[in-house]
């Protein structure tokens, strides 16, 4: 290869209305915040219960200077909701939301996790965490 052909970090944002907001929480890194290995960011879809999960809980693990967070229930083998299995790579997050009160599941015993969060959800669970804080 003569020459070497840089690609930007996201590709899929330049004319958003949120592309500046998009740009910072990349640069932090925090896991379901950041463009995927095709450098996509999908800035138009929504975010699943399981992935708010699991950025919540990796911001909680920064936050609070806790990286045994990050791993707490790893190794389960007794899974606290019926669609989550012990082993699903959100389940640790899952379960320490469950554990704070910050996200819930259903009275069926189910979390849902590939169900879209609603704006009116989003901001309860940031309530929440605003809670947890007090």
């Amino acid at each position: 290869v003569d020459t070497l052909k840089t690609m930007a970090s996201i590709v899929d944002i330049d004319s958003h209305w949120a592309k500046n907001f998009i740009l910072d929480l990349n640069k932090l890194g925090v896991r379901g915040l950041t463009a995927g290995p095709d450098h996509k960011f999908h800035p138009e879809e929504k975010i699943l219960r399981s992935h708010y999960a699991m950025f919540i809980e990796a911001i909680l693990v920064s936050v609070n200077n806790d990286p045994k967070l990050a791993t707490k229930h790893l190794g389960e083998s007794q899974a606290r909701f019926k669609d989550v299995p012990s082993g699903a790579p959100y389940y640790n997050a899952i379960a320490n939301m469950s554990d704070m009160g910050i996200m819930k599941g259903n009275l069926r015993g189910e979390f849902s996790p590939q169900k879209k969060v609603s704006g009116a959800d989003a901001l309860l669970i940031i309530k929440r965490i605003k809670e947890l804080r007090k």
